[in-house]
């Protein structure tokens, strides 16, 4: 197997997203755990919030890190993907398939 070889620079970045990756699975076990033991649905409710954007973030940057690499496995790719909802997709999927049908 060829070996790749990595500029110290960008082996410094690698450290900082891996200890970027921990430190946010720590909160989002942490928030998950939280949400487990509330009663309040208003709570509830924001726990999953901040959980859905710590995994949105975890994903990206291991998405970053893989890119880095000249890797080809990318989940969703950028931060645009990762953490914009879907409804904002859709509506670019609208726009461009409208401005398409509008051509023909």
């Amino acid at each position: 197997m060829a070996k790749k070889i990595i500029a110290e620079s960008l082996v410094t970045q690698f450290e900082f997203m891996f200890s970027d990756i921990a430190q946010s699975a720590e909160a989002l076990v942490r928030i998950i755990n939280e949400h487990i033991a509330h009663d309040d649905e208003e709570i509830r409710a924001q726990l999953l919030c901040a959980a859905e954007a710590l995994g949105e973030r975890i994903g990206w940057t291991a998405d970053l890190g893989t890119k880095k690499l000249g890797g080809v496995l990318i989940q969703r790719g950028d931060a645009e993907a990762w953490m914009m909802c879907p409804a904002y997709h859709d509506a670019i999927k609208t726009s461009t398939e409208s401005t398409t049908s509008e051509r023909a």
